[in-house]
């Protein structure tokens, strides 16, 4: 009885201990949020409002430059278009799409953003979109 409480026990230790898909790279987290947000442009082409493609224009902007004047002013655009899109996005996407929209705001004002934040914010933010594209549509 001891020892198949003792093996239960170990065993419970080090599966609970296991990793669940949290050892991604920010490069992965990216890729997969690029991939989402194409497949779910190309099922909803003809339904996909303007400021999300100069969105996706401007994020991809975003992971490309390197000189901080221009990655500030580029993120304070990102923010302001993500806040035009919050009107029209469901209510369950308003409040995380208004977060993004803060955390651009707030680095550029800030300023200096590194690679790896921006990355990891670009993702969110394609993640973000796309779940909404792929639910209400941007059309309440």
């Amino acid at each position: 009885m001891k020892k198949t409480l003792i093996i239960a026990l170990l065993s419970f230790i080090v599966s609970g201990c296991a990793p669940r898909g949290e050892t991604k790279t920010i490069e992965q987290l990216l890729s997969i949020a690029q991939d989402r947000m194409a497949r779910a442009e190309v099922h909803h082409t003809s339904q996909v409002p303007q400021d999300v493609s100069t969105l996706k224009v401007s994020l991809e902007k975003a992971l490309s430059l390197t000189d901080t004047a221009s990655i500030t002013k580029v993120m304070s655009e990102i923010g302001n278009t993500i806040g035009v899109l919050i009107p029209h996005a469901g209510m369950t996407s308003r409040a995380s799409l208004n977060e993004l929209s803060n955390q651009y705001k707030e680095l550029a004002k800030v300023g200096n953003p590194t690679s790896d934040q921006v990355k990891l914010l670009v993702a969110r933010t394609l993640h973000t979109v796309a779940s909404e594209l792929e639910t209400t549509q941007f059309s309440l």
